[in-house]
């Protein structure tokens, strides 16, 4: 396993959800599943 700590891991996924929600405000499903940039940026 990497020696970086795991409290930064998680820092990482708490970052990258808070992004994820900035990427899906507004956002229907048919918007998302139609907008390849968004789409890709959030999976």
């Amino acid at each position: 396993m990497s020696k970086r700590s795991l409290v930064f891991f998680i820092k990482d996924m708490l970052e990258a959800i808070t992004k994820v929600e900035r990427y899906l405000c507004g956002l229907t499903y048919e918007n998302f599943a139609e907008n390849d940039m968004v789409l890709d940026a959030v999976v």
